[in-house]
């Protein structure tokens, strides 16, 4: 092969690899700026939901609200018996009481988007 052949290979495919590189550059931003709209959107909802579950604690006994498609269920603080499966099986197979933890549950909100049926609106 002569030389001016292998020049012109190695030149279109550094013109290859820098198209490529323009390519996984521009993936690369997008998906960067995505990862940041989602973070923010993310917060949003954090500090939506945050409202919500103050406006549900603010009215005991609701338990849930529907506005549109949306449906906003409210938790309230509960206790919970956890059992420590670790510290049973290697210290004490046989005493379970021993090894069950109570730990606090916060209250919370879920937020649940209801498809609307055609003819339904």
């Amino acid at each position: 092969m002569s030389n001016l052949k292998i020049e012109e290979i190695t030149s279109q495919l550094a013109t290859l690899r820098d198209q490529q590189l323009g390519i996984e550059s521009a993936i690369a931003e997008k998906i960067a700026q995505d990862q940041e709209q989602l973070k923010t959107l993310q917060q949003q909802e954090s500090d939506l939901k945050e409202a919500l579950l103050k406006e549900f604690r603010k009215h005991e006994g609701v338990k849930s609200v529907q506005a549109g498609r949306l449906k906003a269920s409210y938790r309230a603080p509960s206790k919970r018996k956890v059992f420590n499966t670790k510290g049973f099986q290697f210290q004490h197979p046989d005493m379970y009481a021993q090894w069950v933890t109570e730990t606090e549950v916060s209250d919370s909100v879920t937020l649940k988007i209801i498809e609307v049926e055609e003819g339904e609106q």
